[in-house]
């Protein structure tokens, strides 16, 4: 299989939405959440945050098409962008409006301890760096799986990343916050 791609997107995204319902208290919140009515739900699903050619800018080479699309019952969204040169390269993009997922976020300022987040600013908003090792590669060259999230305007976002430096998965993050 030429690309790395998420064997199971459930999993990675409860891990993403996951961390956010295990929030701990480091630090207080100043977040402040509203919820998204149901006709704006669907103007912002995860697949219309990003275009091919957005993509390509961020990866600074050529994408695949959107590779995967999901309406997920539970008021969340998933868009999968893989690189098209490179074999690990991808942004999973994940949106939740889900009520439980943005008042957790907003109580607990987006931070984890058992992930150990490092806090940043995007767009003018609090947002949340996670790292873990990927599940593709073998030893110590391989990619890490940077994950950023942060919330605006009764949305959580998720972006799940693998072979992308920090500089590049903020840039997707200021495109995606942009269209929320």
């Amino acid at each position: 299989m030429k690309h790395a791609v998420f064997h199971n997107l459930r999993g990675p995204v409860s891990v993403v939405l996951g961390a956010v319902a295990l929030l701990s208290a480091c630090g207080t919140s100043t977040v402040r959440t509203t919820t998204p009515t149901k006709a704006s739900t669907a103007s912002h699903s995860a697949c219309a945050l990003m275009t091919v050619r957005e993509a390509e800018a961020i990866f600074r080479g050529p994408v695949l098409p959107l590779t995967f699309c999901n309406q997920i019952p539970d008021d969340r969204s998933e868009g999968l962008y893989l690189s098209s040169s490179s074999q690990h390269s991808q942004i999973l993009i994940v949106v939740s409006w889900s009520r439980t997922d943005v008042a957790t976020f907003a109580a607990q300022g987006g931070s984890t301890a058992s992930l150990a987040p490092d806090r940043t600013i995007v767009s003018g908003l609090p947002a949340y760096w996670t790292s873990r090792p990927s599940a593709t590669g073998g030893g110590p060259t391989s990619p890490q799986v940077l994950t950023l999230t942060s919330s605006k305007h009764g949305y959580v976002v998720s972006l799940e990343t693998e072979d992308l430096t920090r500089p590049q998965v903020q840039q997707a993050m200021i495109l995606v916050l942009g269209r929320l």
